[in-house]
């Protein structure tokens, strides 16, 4: 099976960066990776997420049906988010 589109999920921008930082980090993304398409996605409650998110679109098109699934999907998502072998994670530095 081949990804038909990458979902890229943010609970926040990068910390101590210009505002500007993530929206346009996540365009350059979105236009750089063409086959398949991304979509760079912020969680504004975080992952502290039970039953739906309001998810918000920072960069690339969320089609419905994708945007259907993950909502579907989401809250047992974040329910792994301590299964580190299910993930790929972007470390941040301890300051």
């Amino acid at each position: 099976m081949k990804a038909n589109h990458f979902v890229l999920i943010a609970d926040g921008d990068f910390p101590e960066a210009d505002e500007n930082v993530t929206p346009r980090l996540a365009e350059h993304f979105v236009q750089w990776m063409m086959n398949p398409p991304v979509v760079y996605l912020r969680a504004p409650q975080g992952f502290n997420v039970q039953d739906t998110a309001d998810l918000e679109v920072i960069a690339g098109d969320f089609p419905e049906e994708i945007a259907s699934t993950v909502q579907a999907g989401l809250s047992q998502l974040v329910a792994l988010q301590s299964d580190a072998d299910c993930w790929e994670r972007i470390a941040t530095p301890q300051r």
